[in-house]
């Protein structure tokens, strides 16, 4: 458990998913293995592979913005609560406060700083453009950001459940309040 703690604070949690999801493992794996054909044109592969991680990169981004703006109702939400219902019991206010704050931590969970796969560097293609031909350079080069892109994905997945916890964390916690000022007017 302190492993895991450790690893969330120096950012390497959303590393240690994306290596162990089978997933990424096959991708990877495809990735070292794939042969290239001799005369075969990857030149149209090599751009598909760069856009398709340009698009989870892109996803992944998406996701923290909608994160980032969660957080700020939530402040928002947390701020309301403490001037509206201060003369509130406090059986009624440390739930909506409970819910508050767990939906705080997952949403904040999802914008904390994680170690995403990169493009290959480079080198790495310098290296497959001297170890192979033109275009089987090309074509095991999109192999291998092919992997990256797997590994985007399952980190915008990640995140996304995040969010979505959050969500529905502060809606609960706001119908709880809603709940308690409809009962309170009656």
């Amino acid at each position: 458990m302190k492993a895991k703690i450790m690893e969330w604070f120096r950012g390497k949690g959303m590393r240690g998913k994306i290596e162990s999801n089978p997933e990424f493992q096959e991708a990877e794996r495809f990735g070292k293995e794939y042969n290239p054909k001799g005369e075969v044109d990857y030149s149209w592969v090599q751009r598909h592979s760069e856009e398709e991680f340009r698009q989870a990169e892109s996803r992944v981004g998406g996701i923290e913005a909608k994160a980032d703006s969660l957080i700020k109702y939530l402040g928002a939400g947390s701020g309301f609560i403490a001037l509206a219902f201060m003369k509130a019991p406090p059986w009624q206010i440390i739930p909506a406060l409970a819910l508050f704050l767990a939906a705080l931590v997952s949403v904040i969970r999802a914008l904390s700083p994680q170690e995403h796969p990169f493009l290959p560097r480079t080198r790495t293609a310098l290296d497959f453009a001297d170890a192979y031909r033109n275009q089987e350079a090309i074509a095991s080069f999109a192999a291998k950001l092919a992997a990256a892109s797997v590994g985007m994905e399952i980190a915008a997945v990640s995140k996304a459940r995040r969010v979505r916890v959050g969500f529905w964390l502060f809606l609960l916690a706001l119908a709880w309040l809603m709940g308690y000022a409809a009962v309170r007017s009656l």
